[in-house]
């Protein structure tokens, strides 16, 4: 017997409608950050503010923008689809609402544009830009009677149909709902902000920025105090736009929030460690894991992590020197502490045991890192057995009973 517990509804397209709201947010959010760029055409970003996506340029006029997605195997958007007519008919209604304040709109759509001669929306637009108005009027075909049919049913003028119309462009190259967090990610990497950023702190400004614009759409505001105000409604009214306004302010401030998380769970030390001073060499690494009788696979290994290590650290440095030494510093305090407690657990008065110590401090790394990776500061597990093997160098580390390594022929 069916139930409903089982079965997904064909009518009840509420999840849906959801996810086409959550995928328009995340448009306006990616579109959002442009205002974080030296070359921004926009100051602020409106949301579900007249239209999707509003947007105050620089000039001081404005920009409309309709976001509209549809499933990829329904075809590409033509000049009748639903809605391509009720954006357009939006369209001339803001010339007629506040003329002369709209430079342009945008349809913007992630499944693409018929190309038609007959129903292509680009044709369209491109047609009437080339045509006459008096030969438009005339027109009786396809192109010519659409415009009529919007003249009609708005109750205008045929020209301040032509005349809005005109400032139509189209952005059909929306990125995919699977790939949107993506673009936005990579969008966010690639700023002054988080240029030297870890994946894990970036995503999180991403989830939170999506929100910002989610909870700008969604209209939340705390409006107990306006109603002990002279003008409620008028400060009501002003709240809400308020709260709908995207700026490089609020971004910013999503940014500094999470980014302040970076040193906020730093270890810190007495005597920092720099990061010029590591050590170049690796003879005493080779002398001190050969008498604890690690293998010499093993050694050369750990020589190749090293490598890896400084080359990963070394070109954070020259990006951020000041963060790079915190994060330095931090992750020597986690591989010393960890290597230290492998030491004690597998100390041996006589019998060299670095093979076991070695085997011990992977596996506390690895459970470590599995349950805190955010702790490692974006680096991978082979990273931190480099450094293991930098504290080796510096004798930090030891992989059998302690000695006088200048004892131990020509170092």
């Amino acid at each position: 017997m069916s139930s409903p517990d089982n079965i997904l509804s064909l009518k009840d397209k509420g999840d849906d409608i959801q996810n086409r709201f959550r995928y328009q947010n995340a448009c306006a959010c990616f579109i959002s950050l442009n205002l974080l760029s030296d070359d921004r055409q926009f100051c602020e970003l409106y949301c579900e503010h007249h239209e999707d996506i509003l947007l105050k340029l620089n000039n001081g006029k404005f920009a409309g923008v309709q976001i509209k997605t549809k499933n990829l195997e329904l075809g590409p958007f033509d000049i009748n689809d639903e809605a391509v007519c009720k954006s357009f008919k939006r369209f001339v209604e803001h010339d007629i609402n506040f003329k002369d304040q709209f430079e342009y709109y945008v349809f913007a759509t992630n499944v693409g544009l018929l190309k038609s001669d007959f129903k292509g929306a680009k044709e369209y637009i491109q047609w009437l830009k080339s045509t006459d108005i008096e030969e438009i009027k005339r027109n009786r075909k396809d192109f010519g009677k659409y415009t009529k049919a919007l003249a009609k049913e708005l109750k205008v003028e045929i020209k301040i149909v032509i005349d809005a119309l005109k400032k139509v462009r189209f952005k059909d190259g929306l990125p995919h709902d699977g790939d949107i967090i993506d673009k936005i990610s990579a969008s966010v990497g690639n700023t002054n902000e988080c240029k030297n950023s870890y994946f894990s702190i970036i995503r999180n400004i991403v989830n939170k920025l999506i929100k910002l614009h989610d909870d700008a759409s969604s209209l939340k505001i705390n409006s107990d105090y306006i109603f002990l105000t002279e003008e409620p409604e008028k400060e009501l009214d002003k709240e809400k736009i308020e709260k709908k306004k995207i700026t490089a302010a609020r971004l910013l401030e999503v940014f500094a929030e999470e980014l302040s998380t970076q040193t906020d769970s730093l270890i810190r030390v007495r005597n920092n460690s720099i990061i010029q001073s590591i050590p170049r060499t690796v003879k005493i690494l080779e002398k001190k894991m050969d008498v604890g009788n690690i293998t010499i696979d093993n050694i050369n290994l750990i020589k190749d992590q090293k490598f890896a290590f400084e080359a990963l650290i070394t070109e954070r440095f020259y990006k951020d020197k000041s963060q790079t030494e915190h994060d330095y510093n931090h992750l020597r305090q986690i591989i010393l502490n960890e290597s230290q407690i492998s030491y004690d657990d597998c100390y041996e008065e006589i019998n060299a045991f670095g093979m076991k110590m070695l085997k011990d401090v992977r596996q506390r790394i690895h459970k470590r890192y599995l349950v805190d990776k955010d702790s490692f500061r974006g680096c991978q597990i082979e990273h931190l057995f480099g450094l293991i093997a930098i504290l080796t160098e510096e004798c930090k580390v030891w992989w059998s009973i302690k000695f006088d390594i200048n004892n131990y022929g020509n170092i």
